[in-house]
């Protein structure tokens, strides 16, 4: 039960976030070639992990960037709580829906493995933080 109310948590405070972004341009999101996200969504789980939860900020959108670090925390202390601590990044995979560059941070944890989400705005710039799926030892993970 407690796994599932922190999950659903996540969610709420993911889509909080995603309400209150906003995006100039088209809001078309293309894909991107040079794997910029995908290394900055590896830089912010590794800002995450060490607890520099003020440095995440400044990847953040701009109508997002008032994020305070005790919020950015209470989202990693909730991914922590589900998962246990923070062991090593496996990989990454991408996907874009409803206009947000979407980066899966496949991730080890004390008590298990879990897809970090970091999504993106069209801008590029940092929109939401989450975590889904629980894994017991994902196909993609060699230990």
């Amino acid at each position: 039960m407690r796994k599932l109310t922190l999950l659903f948590i996540t969610t709420i405070l993911a889509i909080a976030i995603t309400s209150c972004s906003s995006s100039s341009g088209n809001g078309q999101m293309t894909s991107d070639p040079n794997g910029t996200n995908i290394k900055l969504a590896k830089e912010i789980v590794q800002l995450l992990a060490e607890n520099k939860f003020g440095e995440v900020q400044k990847y953040y959108d701009e109508g997002l960037k008032s994020q305070s670090e005790g919020f950015i925390k209470d989202i990693w202390d909730g991914i922590i709580s589900q998962y246990g601590s923070f062991k090593k990044e496996y990989n990454t995979r991408t996907e874009i829906s409803q206009g947000y560059e979407i980066v899966y941070v496949t991730c080890g944890f004390e008590k298990g493995y879990a897809d970090v989400t970091v999504q993106f705005s069209s801008l590029g710039k940092l929109a939401i933080i989450g975590s889904m799926t629980s894994y017991s030892v994902p196909e993609s993970v060699s230990e």
